[in-house]
């Protein structure tokens, strides 16, 4: 069963926002302050949180008031516009690449051409990351970034790529183009 989008607490100042489940509070500092490569591998069992701690970290790192603070490893503000957007999931500097399924449950958005075909019913929606959003990642990394510093890639769950998908963005993943994190 997929994990269920974070809850959105909003804090009042900026650069406290609360992790989205208390367990991950102490790992997300941790990840914030001891991270300086553009990749990070999160793991554990099915269901502690790897979903709302990958969004949470991406949310810190295009989060305008640490960009503005030049602050980088503090947790997002939860206020800014940077924050809203990520909240409902439109933030042009994100790119979540995820099954369609999963997406379309969380709520974030799919291919045109693959919703086309989802909703007339011409193929279910994949349970596994297709090589065509893989493409469309690679892609996303090229572009100029949308007014912030930096881009970032989510890629959840990890495990759910055929090889084909994972070959495409493998270069990507290896030497990203500008401040790209995954």
């Amino acid at each position: 069963m997929p994990a269920t989008p974070p809850s959105r607490e909003v804090a009042e100042s900026p650069g406290t926002a609360e992790a989205p489940l208390p367990w991950l509070a102490a790992p997300l500092r941790t990840a914030l302050a001891t991270q300086h490569t553009h990749a990070l591998l999160l793991h554990g069992p099915q269901g502690v949180g790897q979903f709302e701690m990958a969004l949470t970290l991406a949310q810190a790192w295009l989060c305008e008031a640490n960009t503005a603070a030049g602050a980088p490893d503090r947790r997002p503000c939860g206020t800014c516009a940077s924050c809203h957007s990520i909240a409902v999931r439109t933030h042009p500097d994100l790119c979540m690449l995820m099954p369609e399924a999963m997406a379309l449950d969380l709520g974030w958005p799919v291919e045109e051409g693959a919703l086309r075909d989802i909703e007339a019913k011409k193929r279910k929606p994949s349970q596994q990351v297709r090589v065509g959003a893989a493409r469309e990642m690679v892609s996303f990394t090229q572009f100029t970034r949308s007014g912030g510093d930096r881009r970032v890639v989510c890629i959840y769950p990890a495990d759910r790529m055929n090889s084909e998908a994972a070959n495409t963005i493998l270069k990507s993943l290896e030497e990203p183009p500008g401040e790209t994190r995954f």
